[in-house]
């Protein structure tokens, strides 16, 4: 999936940014990207660290401009209750073999839609809300400073990349733990 980032839609000020429903792809390389959803200034996302349920964006951005990750945002037009967004987060917060961070936020869609959505990854769901025209911005930061518009490929990975990034920072969460308690 290849997207235009275009300068207009450069993330300077996360605190001035209300986007009511969007999906969030944060990684390295995004092969696999993390995803979390973006309700207003609240972040959604389930990680191997633990669930962050309105976790603020504004410090979520400093975070991952610490660790010089890459940040795109899909706006979309859809509505998401908080509340509803918050108990399907709470149900798949625990990671591993059968789902990973994206099924929340696919169930979410679906929830919204009041339907099923063919789409057994991230990359397969934005195209998916674009032939819907629900993805209505694309927003972005951590990428090389850009001057004019540049087109970022969001690599196609399978489950088995994905369980692998699972089971790395499970390993690297329990390292740092062990790491902390000697």
């Amino acid at each position: 999936m290849t997207i235009n980032l275009k300068p207009d839609f450069l993330i300077t000020k996360p605190e001035k940014l209300d986007l009511n429903c969007a999906i969030v792809l944060n990684g390295e390389d995004f092969n696999p990207p993390h995803v979390g959803l973006l309700l207003g200034n609240k972040y959604y996302s389930c990680t191997v660290n633990g669930l962050k349920l309105g976790f603020s964006f504004t410090q979520f951005c400093q975070i991952l401009s610490r660790k010089k990750q890459k940040v795109v945002i899909f706006k979309t037009s859809l509505n998401m209750d908080k509340k509803l967004v918050e108990s399907v987060f709470v149900e798949y917060q625990n990671l591993g073999v059968d789902y990973s961070c994206y099924k929340p936020l696919k169930t979410c869609f679906e929830l919204v839609k009041d339907k099923p959505i063919n789409a057994e990854f991230v990359y397969e769901l934005i195209e998916f809300l674009t032939v819907e025209n629900n993805i209505t911005a694309t927003y972005h930061f951590g990428f090389d400073p850009i001057s004019n518009n540049m087109l970022v490929e969001i690599p196609r990975y399978d489950k088995q990349d994905v369980l692998n990034c699972i089971n790395n920072a499970k390993i690297e969460l329990e390292r740092k733990i062990k790491t902390a308690v000697h």
